[in-house]
């Protein structure tokens, strides 16, 4: 408590407002203290409040405000959605190929696990599989 009276006394002798002038000090404690309170118990005010203050900022400068954090996530999301695209392609490409049935285990699981790039080289060799036996030791080696 001695703090904020202290805050008043400072900003009562700062600002050069009269001894009996009670809201000033208060006034100075908010503008202080609300944006912390604001940010710890309503953060998606804040945030809301920092993606209109970007959108001005954008439509001032015409052009697009990217942080790192939505760079990095938008790489990821890319990189995902184009994982589950190429599973959902091999998917499709066995089933017809070897006339699997479209249960879940028609297709082995560990295909999920699968990074993009063995995917992609599975999707080519699939071209080259005569049977489904050259699939399973293809899988064997990778």
């Amino acid at each position: 408590m001695r703090a904020i009276a202290e805050l008043g006394f400072r900003h009562n002798t700062m600002t050069g407002a009269e001894p009996d002038d009670y809201d000033s000090p208060w006034k100075t404690i908010l503008e202080h203290a609300l944006p912390d309170f604001m940010a710890f118990y309503f953060p998606e005010a804040l945030e809301q409040q920092l993606r209109i203050e970007i959108q001005q900022i954008e439509k001032e400068t015409n052009m697009r405000y990217v942080t790192s954090i939505e760079r990095l996530a938008l790489q990821e999301g890319q990189q995902q959605g184009m994982h589950n695209e190429c599973l959902s392609l091999i998917k499709r490409l066995l089933r017809r190929k070897f006339s699997l049935a479209h249960g879940p285990d028609s297709v082995p699981e560990r295909l999920n696990e699968m990074p993009l790039p063995a995917l992609e080289e599975l999707a080519e060799a699939l071209l080259d599989f005569g049977d489904l036996e050259d699939f399973k030791r293809w899988l064997d080696r990778h």
